[in-house]
């Protein structure tokens, strides 16, 4: 599995990223790896967090479908790139 031959996706879930996250930049390591590379190889990853802001941008700008919960200010949602009238 995740060598890209099965006929189904493997789900790699991934839970508070921000714990294994040095920057807002490129992800690094591993988590780096399957986010950029994961599909060539069949890995779907499913990355939780709690705030945008402290997470690699390589999620974000790599993420297909997202779903944004509860936004204690308009300032935080605006920062992850989702207007407030869409949450």
């Amino acid at each position: 599995m995740g060598n890209g031959k099965h006929k189904k996706p493997l789900k790699v879930i991934c839970e508070e990223v921000a714990e294994h996250t040095n920057t807002a930049g490129k992800a690094t390591g591993y988590h780096g790896k399957i986010l950029r590379l994961g599909r060539k190889f069949g890995l779907h990853s499913i990355n939780m967090f709690q705030r945008g802001q402290e997470v690699s941008k390589t999620i974000i700008d790599n993420c297909q479908f997202a779903c944004v919960m509860m936004q204690k200010a308009d300032d935080s949602a605006a920062e992850d790139g989702v207007p407030t009238g869409e949450i």
